[in-house]
C-alpha cells in the first residue's frame, strides 16, 4: 500500500490500483514505474488535489480501459486541439498523447473538470478554421 487507501481488486487477480497513486500493479511491471509518473514528451499537470471524476469513470473506464492514463486525460483538458460542447452540456477535448500515438477524446460534465469518458478518438481530423 503506497497511499492512505487500501489497495482495490479491480476483479482479474493481477489488476489493483492505489487510489493515492492512481497506478495499476500491471502498468508497473509492463512499463516500470517511471513511465507511470508521466512521460518527457508531455507537459506535467501538477497534482496537488485528486482530479474530479465521475464513478462511471472511476469504476468503468479506467477498468475496460487500463491503457488511458489520469495524466494524460489532465494533460488533454488544460491543454487541448479542440474543444466542442455536446448538446447536453457536456465538454468534449482532444489533444495528441505522444506515448499512446494516438489522439485522446476526453469528455468532462458540463464544469468542464469532472471527467466522465476517455478514448482514442480514431477518426479525429483538424476542424479548418
Amino acid at each position: 500500500m503506497v497511499g492512505p487507501y487500501p489497495a482495490r481488486w479491480l476483479g482479474h487477480s493481477e489488476w489493483w490500483y492505489d487510489p493515492g497513486t492512481w497506478v495499476t500493479h500491471r502498468r508497473l511491471r509492463r512499463w516500470g514505474a517511471a513511465s507511470c509518473a508521466g512521460h518527457p514528451g508531455m507537459m506535467s499537470v501538477p497534482n496537488d488535489e485528486p482530479p474530479k471524476m465521475t464513478r462511471y469513470f472511476a469504476e468503468q473506464v479506467l477498468r475496460k480501459r487500463p491503457y488511458v492514463r489520469l495524466e494524460w486525460c489532465q494533460e488533454v483538458i488544460a491543454n487541448p486541439l479542440r474543444r466542442d460542447v455536446q448538446a447536453d452540456g457536456r465538454v468534449r477535448y482532444w489533444g495528441y498523447v505522444p506515448p499512446l500515438g494516438r489522439h485522446l477524446r476526453v469528455v468532462t460534465l458540463e464544469d468542464g473538470v469532472t471527467i466522465h469518458n476517455a478514448f482514442p478518438d480514431r477518426r479525429y481530423r483538424e476542424v479548418p478554421d
